[in-house]
């Protein structure tokens, strides 16, 4: 969603959806790049879902891209040199 497209009156089902689409392309994201790289990748229990979570693929494509710009602006994605939608890591501990 970009600044043209904010909708001060985005209702709270409409914000529950984004916000459901987000975590859904989140926890992909974070499922591939463990696969890529061999890494497991261990969050705090309360940063876990409590169920498993559909894949972004199922869901309306307009809403994934809006979860996608939210996530890229929140600093939480990025695009990497191919343009690709990576995860943000701490790699350090």
């Amino acid at each position: 969603m970009t600044s043209e497209q904010f909708n001060p009156e985005l209702s709270q089902a409409e914000a529950n959806r984004l916000c459901h689409a987000a975590s859904c392309v989140f926890f992909a994201l974070i499922q591939q790049e463990s696969i890529q790289t061999g890494m497991e990748i261990i969050l705090p229990w309360h940063l876990s879902p409590s169920s498993r979570l559909p894949p972004p693929s199922s869901l309306d494509e307009s809403l994934v891209t809006e979860a996608v710009s939210m996530l890229l602006r929140l600093g939480i994605v990025a695009r990497d040199s191919e343009d690709n939608i990576r995860i943000v890591l701490n790699r350090q501990i």
